[in-house]
């Protein structure tokens, strides 16, 4: 660990999380410092990508640390089978690894996806929908 680190996250794909004087920055699995802490606040990183806030915005860095996706949503959440769930003017969608809406803003709330199906939340009911964003249909049994 970096000896002046106030936090430290789990390693995720060989890089873990590291707060240095209030900025968020990666430690290699020898805890040498290989993204430079500049980031406001970072989550771990999941197929490739790690969403980073810059200011007010969140947006995506490669394991290099090269912003692949500028910094334009509200909330951003992992990468999950290749979608990110990403808030805008307080609706959730679905990003791909390109930054590109592949379920547009529509949702309260939005979980990742597992197994081709994400939980969502419209009109104050809890749906299942699959990776077009089509709503899945549901049992009541």
């Amino acid at each position: 660990m970096h000896p002046i680190a106030e936090h430290l996250g789990s390693y995720s794909e060989g890089l873990a999380r590291v707060e240095i004087k209030g900025k968020w920055g990666y430690v290699d699995l020898q805890g040498r410092l290989v993204i430079a802490p500049k980031f406001d606040y970072a989550w771990d990183f999941s197929e490739g990508f790690a969403a980073v806030r810059l200011g007010n915005h969140w947006g995506y860095i490669t394991p290099g640390g090269k912003l692949v996706i500028q910094p334009k949503f509200d909330w951003a959440y992992e990468f999950s089978e290749g979608l990110a769930a990403v808030r805008s003017e307080w609706k959730w969608g679905y990003i791909d690894s390109r930054g590109e809406y592949i379920i547009p803003p529509q949702f309260e709330v939005a979980h990742p996806f597992v197994n081709g199906i994400a939980e969502v939340k419209q009109d104050g009911l809890w749906e299942l929908i699959n990776r077009e964003g089509q709503l899945k249909p549901t049992s009541t049994n």
